[in-house]
Formats: C-alpha cells, sequence, structure tokens
C-alpha cells in the first residue's frame, strides 16, 4: 500500500519552493531550422539527432545559459500502453501523435486488454528502443530517456473506446467495472515492463499517474468511478509517495484528491482554477504552468506577476515550458520568469512569507 500524505501536518508550508524554465523538444525543433515536421521528428532517428545538434547551441545562445534545456529523449509519446495493446499510432505531419479508439464496446475492449501479449516486443515499442539506443550512440556519455509512457485509468478507457466512453457507466455499470478492472491489471502489466527495462522492480519509492479524463467525471460519481481505480494503481506501482497530473478539474473536485493520499498535484491547464481556488479548496502541495500560449501577448512585469502571484498563494512549484516560436523569439520574458521565481525563492529562503511577496 502507498504512503498516503499527512494533511494534519503544515505539508504545504514544508514543501520548498523551487521553478522550472525549460526548452521543450518543441522548442528544440523550431530553434534547429533544419525543416523538420513534426512526423519527421516522431519516425527518424536522424532527424531527431539533428535538432539536438542544431537546436541545444540554439537555445545556449538565445537565453545565455539561464534557461534550463529538456533532455535527451525519444519522441514523447504518451500512448505507449495502448499501442502495444494494437492501437496504430497516428502521425500527422504537423501535430501531435495520436491513436483511434479500438474497441467497439466494452466487452470488446476487456478482451483487448485481457488478450495474453510479450508487450516489449508488441506495437512500436521495439522500433522505439532501437530509436534510444541509436540517440545514445550520437550522443556518447548521455542517457537517453524512453517517452513510451502509459495513460491513466480513466483516459485510457476514454482512449479504448472514445466518446462512448461516457456513457459506457450509466448503460452497464457492471460492465464498466468490469472494463476498469481489466485496465488497471494491463496498467500495472504495463509498468512492471518498463520498470524490468530500467533494471528496476515494483513496487517504486514513488509514483506519478496522468489522467486528464478523470476531471470529465462528476464530483459525486468519483468515489465510484475515480478514486478505487488510482488507489488500486497507486498501490501497486509504489509504497512510498504518490502524486497526480490532471488537467481541467473544477474546485468541487478538489478536496477528493486528499482523499487519495496526494502528496503533489499538477492541475497545468486548468481555466477553472486559480492558484487561489488550489489552496482554498485542497491541502496538497500543488504545481502552476504560465501557459506558453499566453506568454507572446503578456508583458514582462505581467510575467513577474504571474509569478508572484501563484507563489504568494501558495504555488510550490512553477513551471513555464518554452515550446512555441512565437515565445522563442521573446526571449526576455522567459528571463523575466526566472528572475522573478527566483526573487520568490530567495525571499523564502531568508523567512520571509508568502503573504509578504511583492505584487507590483
Amino acid at each position: 500500500m502507498y504512503c498516503k500524505a499527512d494533511y494534519t501536518q503544515p505539508l504545504r508550508e514544508q514543501t520548498p519552493f523551487s521553478f522550472g524554465a525549460t526548452v521543450t523538444v518543441n522548442g528544440l525543433i523550431a530553434l534547429a531550422e533544419s525543416g523538420c515536421s513534426m512526423r519527421t521528428f516522431y519516425t527518424v532517428p536522424d532527424a531527431v539527432i539533428e535538432v539536438y545538434r542544431r537546436g541545444r547551441p540554439a537555445a545556449r545562445e538565445l537565453f545565455g545559459g539561464k534557461i534550463g534545456l529538456c533532455g535527451l529523449m525519444t519522441p514523447p509519446i504518451s500512448y505507449g500502453h495502448l499501442n502495444t495493446l494494437g492501437a496504430e499510432l497516428l502521425f500527422p505531419e504537423d501535430g501531435e501523435v495520436a491513436v483511434a479508439p479500438m474497441a467497439g464496446n466494452m466487452d470488446e475492449a476487456i478482451r483487448i486488454l485481457r488478450q495474453p501479449r510479450d508487450m516489449r516486443n508488441s506495437g512500436k515499442l521495439p522500433f522505439y528502443l532501437d530509436f534510444q539506443r541509436r540517440l545514445e550512440d550520437a550522443f556518447p556519455g548521455e542517457k537517453c530517456a524512453l517517452i513510451f509512457k502509459p495513460e491513466g485509468p480513466l483516459t485510457t478507457a476514454y482512449l479504448l473506446r472514445g466518446m462512448d466512453f461516457f456513457t459506457d457507466f450509466y448503460d452497464d455499470p457492471v460492465t464498466f467495472k468490469r472494463m476498469m478492472d481489466a485496465i488497471i491489471d494491463s496498467l500495472i502489466e504495463y509498468h512492471q515492463m518498463l520498470a524490468d527495462l530500467n533494471g528496476k522492480k515494483l513496487p517504486a519509492g514513488s509514483a506519478r499517474i496522468a489522467d486528464d479524463v478523470a476531471a470529465m467525471i462528476p464530483a459525486s460519481l468519483w468515489p465510484e468511478l475515480v478514486i478505487p481505480y488510482w488507489s488500486r494503481l497507486f498501490s501497486a506501482l509504489t509504497d512510498g509517495k504518490v502524486s497526480a497530473h490532471c488537467e481541467g478539474l473544477h474546485p468541487e473536485q478538489l478536496p477528493l484528491l486528499e482523499e487519495l493520499g496526494l502528496e503533489f498535484y499538477d492541475p497545468s491547464i486548468s481555466p477553472a482554477l486559480t492558484p487561489e481556488l488550489v489552496s482554498q479548496h485542497c491541502r496538497i502541495p500543488f504545481a502552476w504552468l504560465l501557459p506558453v500560449f499566453q506568454v507572446p501577448q503578456m508583458s514582462c512585469d505581467q510575467v513577474r506577476q504571474f509569478v508572484l502571484r501563484a507563489a504568494a498563494a501558495g504555488a510550490s512549484y512553477l513551471f513555464y515550458n518554452i515550446s512555441s516560436l512565437p515565445t522563442l523569439q521573446q526571449p526576455e520574458k522567459a528571463l523575466a520568469f526566472v528572475e522573478a521565481a527566483n526573487q520568490v525563492k530567495e525571499h523564502l529562503a531568508a523567512g520571509g512569507t508568502r503573504q509578504a511577496l511583492p505584487q507590483e
């Protein structure tokens, strides 16, 4: 059983403030100016090698070494588990990778999930394991991360069933729960396979779930449709601390995160939330993201105020992923983010309170 956070302690106050501003792989593609399409980036190792070789020096020159760069990794794919189950990876010419629903009904989904298979040798995983080796050969001494991740339980169900997922529970709750049980069993198998690839075993020291579709489940149904499945997966993955990424939550869902015992929560893009609302509705340390699509319309002073406001409201981690050409053309805003976040860190390290942070 994983270790649930103790909210009777001032957990958020005890969590050190930190931040990150990072040029992502999409940012490196733009900076490399190699004409690499997204489809090529996802499918051609030599193109990725060229993006890293050209994009990294360009990023260091642009930001003067003051902004982090993403580590060496295979093209980031969040549908690895589904692909090993038989879902085809779809690569648009200039868009993110996707998958199409492959189960016409819940019984078919259960059959797909329960069918014995050698995950390590299924789907595109062998291709991306070779991709990983090619990148490590090209950059001696660097460890290349394999980013062939699984989604969380509810998102996996949605991707298997498509829009029918949202009525499945109402149409046949018994079969729905059988499908969810099969998803958890399959996810545990996939996580164990990934651990084996890295010479590790489960349970690990900590675990994180990314499950955006859980946000689309009404708060009244979380005790039945979300909490049991997240809890079971967490218990299989770790005997330590747990965290979650879930975009799009509403205030009434936030207290339910405490029932899961989360040590950390990342809301990323959640239009119904503010850092103040997160602080008011749960006691979990949380991250707050500076959205890349908002930055071109912001001034440096507005970026600074964004940082100070989120920190004053209680955010433990602030981050900014620099991934678009417009933001790369405005490097001064990334530097303003770092300057303001450093100001917060120094203020708190000196014993200052969040409430005393300047807001202007």
